[in-house]
């Protein structure tokens, strides 16, 4: 049995996601560029401290709640930073014919692999299945090929792309590339 479903989000009823400020740009990013994904939200200004610190009472209460409904906080300064590298990855994309449709955003694939329930969520699956799969990685360095190289091996996205591409073939018949999109979370993006 092979399913396809979008929005689907976990197959573990027992997932405890984990919340990092780190993992926030990376989240906003997805939803900026992609137009899928959770939403964010500005924390307002007048709740911070004057060092742009989130330590009122007011200002956790307001991340918390974010949280609670699946928002990612942001302060003003990263939501422009998001709207930057939205603007400067699609007209990148674009220059490279690359077009991500927000409506094949974010899907998830489930099937059974060798006997045991995988998931994927895709960013991105064009309806075109001669296209590759895309997964949009938000980083802190260098997108320099040597840089990513390193940064490939770290982090096992070889791995994860396997997965992908083994968990997608199962669940849709589809035999597709894989393709990485890298994008730096600091200027020039």
């Amino acid at each position: 049995l092979a399913r396809f479903l979008p929005s689907f989000k976990r197959i573990n009823p027992d997932f405890e996601p984990v919340e990092k400020k780190a993992f926030d740009i990376g989240r906003a990013a997805h939803r900026g560029v992609l137009g899928g994904g959770d939403d964010f939200e500005a924390i307002p200004p007048d709740l911070l401290s004057d060092d742009g610190g989130i330590r009122s009472k007011e200002a956790r209460a307001f991340v918390a709640d974010c949280r609670a409904r699946g928002v990612t906080p942001l302060k003003e300064v990263e939501v422009e930073a998001i709207e930057a590298i939205a603007e400067k990855t699609k007209r990148r994309l674009s220059a490279m014919g690359i077009s991500l449709d927000p409506m094949r955003s974010e899907i998830a694939a489930i099937a059974q692999v060798d006997g045991i329930w995988c998931r994927c969520m895709v960013d991105n699956a064009p309806v075109d299945p001669r296209l590759p799969l895309y997964d949009l990685k938000t980083t802190a360095g260098s997108v320099h090929p040597d840089a990513l190289a390193k940064t490939v091996a770290d982090y096992g996205y070889d791995v994860q792309a396997a997965h992908y591409l083994r968990t997608w073939r199962e669940a849709t018949g589809e035999d597709r590339k894989f393709r990485f999109i890298f994008v730096e979370k600091n200027p020039p993006f």
